[in-house]
């Protein structure tokens, strides 16, 4: 049986999510991208497989300022391989009117310009979050299915500022998934939304796909940055960790250099 010809896209929306016009202001801007370099990115390119497409998302807004023109020339300096779209978040948004969403999408899709294919694994990663050094691997190594969905429930929460470790336990489904799309479908805004079928939040993932738990423990979630949902203390929030050699152990699974440990 022949490989499955696939591209793996991870999709991180940096701004153009939520309320106030998806933007949580300029000091929140200013201290996120430290973050996403030194966390997110760091992690991304430290997978196992790095074989897969990073596009990162931005409202309008930001394509002229100096911190987006200058985290995308540090990008290019490490020959990262992203895409940087500037229509907002491209995926349903239960917060704001989606009316121009099927726009933006389209818009969106033709930036994305890669080579033709059988099958798009779209992984939903937020930009102070990490995936466990192998997730990317196993991601890729499942096998496409109709409306397949790929989605975590155990993992950990770290803080950024006091560098606190805990556990982390959502009922439904974090908000990084991987839905498997047929390129046709994917490439195409309206079959795009339509084959989502009805979802609007990362809890109905296993209610609305053909939904697999990936493995416990694999992603950290991360507060400390002005964040409005992930916040110490939060009741997904279980055991904590105080032991520096614990927080290590497991930190190692997702940061190379401990530099905050």
């Amino acid at each position: 049986m022949e490989p499955e010809n696939k591209i793996h896209i991870i999709a991180t929306v940096m701004t153009g999510r939520g309320l106030n016009d998806g933007f949580k202001g300029e000091e929140w801007y200013a201290r996120r991208i430290p973050i996403f370099k030194k966390f997110t990115i760091e992690n991304l390119r430290n997978q196992t497989n790095k074989n897969f497409l990073h596009w990162i998302m931005f409202r309008p807004e930001e394509k002229q300022k100096k911190l987006t023109r200058e985290l995308l020339r540090y990008l290019d300096n490490i020959n990262y391989r992203y895409v940087a779209t500037f229509y907002g978040q491209c995926w349903w948004d239960d917060k704001v009117d989606n009316s121009t969403l099927k726009d933006r999408l389209a818009k969106s899709l033709k930036k994305l310009n890669f080579p033709k294919t059988d099958y798009v694994y779209l992984t939903q990663l937020d930009s102070d979050d990490m995936l466990r050094f192998d997730i990317v691997n196993l991601i890729q190594q499942e096998p496409f299915g109709y409306r397949k969905a790929l989605y975590h429930k155990k993992g950990y929460v770290y803080n950024h500022i006091t560098e606190q470790l805990a556990d982390w336990y959502v009922p439904t489904s974090w908000e990084s998934f991987t839905l498997m799309y047929p390129y046709e479908v994917f490439m195409n805004a309206e079959k795009n939304l339509e084959y989502q079928n009805g979802w609007t939040t990362h809890e109905e993932v296993p209610a609305k796909f053909n939904a697999k738990e990936l493995p416990e423990n694999s992603y950290v979630v991360s507060t400390g940055n002005m964040n409005r949902s992930t916040q110490w203390g939060h009741p997904y929030m279980g055991n904590q960790y105080f032991y520096e050699s614990e927080k290590i152990d497991i930190l190692r699974n997702f940061i190379c250099q401990q530099e905050s440990m």
